[in-house]
């Protein structure tokens, strides 16, 4: 028997071009707030009208202890902003919320600022970190430096209290949601500043209650207090003026001649301040101290020497009506206590606010021989000066 066999062979169809399959879809980057880093402390400069202790005109505050900037005054602080969708078109601005309205004229309106593009900051210091991340370095791809800063307006437009902080807004393309930089502060923009004295007319009696006779002593009292607004700190000083004769009244001055005024040299003051007072006061002087030649002489006798015997100081002369750099380290009502900055200034001269007061004795030694009566003049017999630090 004679089988047959069929081989069958299967070969795969080859094609002369190749094949291929398309794949569709999109990808949508995500938008990204923007964050922000305050980078070091802000700075505060002084206006260029009164220069205080230790600050010049324009130059840093040393002095400035509390949240509160006046008029003139400058606001300075240096930021990074972080964005990894724009860098370049990210809006950076300085904000100040009203927090509502004070007492003054001012409106207490929102005010904002825009910041201004700087060169790369202390990096260091800027405290970035992104959730869990600290971030070492400085990528000027997704980062940028700003120096938000603004002049403080007069009170009729900057007047109250203000939550301050920096926003970094994305343009419209990408995104409406802003960062902000998590240092937002309160601060007090032009506070109203104003003392209280109770009576302020001096009613000298004797300790016994006797009529005040040529060589006897008398004494009146008074309680200064700070009644400024914003928590602002006031640097207290003291004056006086020789007190006017009225018709044909006579008394000796310091020398024993008769003169048509009772002679400022007649009346000494004694004071204190919480644990501060002037029997510890320092008795510096600014003609003894050198300082003479720093300031004008012309409104302000400086070259009176600052004594006190027994808590009470002698006061100085005013010759015009206005406040004087002379006073500084010369015209403080308590030289106590101290330094409040910069090796300056005395702790238990500054006047705090909602404080029961700083306490004030008045003595007069009434000169021998006198006659007739005294008035102060019309601007007053003393003066009591605040500078706010």
């Amino acid at each position: 028997m004679t089988m047959a066999f069929l081989a069958l062979s299967i070969m795969p169809a080859v094609m002369a071009a190749g094949i291929g399959t398309g794949l569709g879809g999109g990808v949508s980057v995500e938008e990204m707030r923007p964050i922000v880093w305050q980078c070091g402390g802000r700075m505060l400069l002084d206006e260029q009208v009164q220069p205080w202790r230790i600050t010049g005109e324009n130059n840093e505050m040393y002095e400035r202890s509390q949240q509160y900037l006046f008029e003139g005054e400058k606001y300075s602080v240096d930021v990074v902003v972080f964005d990894k969708n724009k860098i370049d078109t990210v809006d950076v601005r300085l904000e100040l919320e009203a927090m509502g309205a004070g007492d003054g004229e001012g409106d207490n309106e929102d005010y904002g600022v825009n910041c201004v593009a700087i060169d790369e900051v202390n990096f260091d210091d800027c405290n970035a970190r992104i959730g869990e991340e600290d971030l070492e370095s400085y990528n000027e791809d997704v980062m940028q430096s700003y120096v938000c800063s603004f002049t403080v307006k007069d009170s009729e437009f900057m007047y109250g209290e203000y939550d301050m902080r920096v926003e970094a807004c994305p343009n419209e393309e990408q995104g409406d949601e802003c960062g902000q930089y998590v240092d937002v502060a309160p601060w007090y923009m032009n506070p109203v500043i104003s003392l209280s004295t109770g009576d302020a007319t001096l009613d000298f009696e004797t300790l016994d209650g006797e009529d005040i006779l040529p060589g006897t002593t008398a004494y009146s009292n008074i309680v200064v207090k700070n009644n400024a607004e914003g928590g602002v700190l006031l640097d207290m000083f003291i004056t006086g003026e020789d007190w006017q004769a009225v018709d044909s009244a006579r008394c000796a001055d310091e020398n024993g001649d008769l003169q048509t005024f009772l002679t400022l040299a007649a009346f000494s003051y004694k004071a204190e301040n919480g644990n501060w007072d002037t029997y510890a006061d320092k008795q510096i002087d600014g003609g003894d101290a050198g300082l003479l030649a720093k300031y004008d002489q012309t409104d302000y006798d400086a070259l009176v020497s600052r004594t006190c015997v027994n808590g009470f100081c002698n006061i100085n002369k005013q010759l015009n009506a206005g406040f004087e750099e002379a006073m500084f380290d010369d015209a403080e009502i308590i030289q106590d206590g101290g330094p409040v900055k910069g090796n300056v200034g005395y702790w238990g001269n500054v006047l705090n606010p909602g404080s029961v007061g700083m306490p004030i004795t008045f003595r007069l030694d009434m000169p021998e021989p006198c006659y007739g009566e005294f008035v102060t003049p019309s601007e007053g017999g003393f003066m009591i000066w605040a500078e706010a630090i």
